[in-house]
């Protein structure tokens, strides 16, 4: 074949290419569009606990119900746990579980300009 055979087919080659990239863009443009407008909102979730892992998928800390009564609670990655916050029907508790850099777990009030008002031990 000479030179100028190839020209019609080259021609046709690039017209489809360009018009496979043309529809493979809007396919996948329309794909992005509806997932963003149809993403789900919710007003409630209902769950009896809730927990946040670890990238190695331990559990760091949970909130649920125990007996009855809501609590939240903190712990290390071997499971300890290290802060609690629980309502009951005779009140609330909190509970900081241990020591911190070899002193006793220190409780602080931090204002809005991230100083300390209050601070025990």
């Amino acid at each position: 074949m000479k030179k100028y055979e190839w020209l019609p087919f080259s021609a046709l080659l690039i017209l489809a290419a360009f018009l496979g990239g043309i529809l493979a863009v809007s396919l996948f443009e329309q794909c992005i569009a509806a997932s963003e407008k149809e993403r789900a909102t919710f007003d409630t979730i209902e769950v009896r606990v809730l927990k946040v892992v670890d990238k190695e998928g331990k559990t760091r800390a949970w909130l649920g119900m125990e007996e009855g009564d809501p609590l939240f609670v903190m712990q290390t990655a071997s499971g300890k746990p290290r802060m609690a916050l629980g309502a009951g029907p005779d009140g609330a508790g909190l509970a900081l579980i241990g020591t911190f850099k070899k002193e006793k777990s220190p409780i602080s009030i931090v204002g809005d300009d991230a100083k300390v008002i209050w601070k025990a031990p």
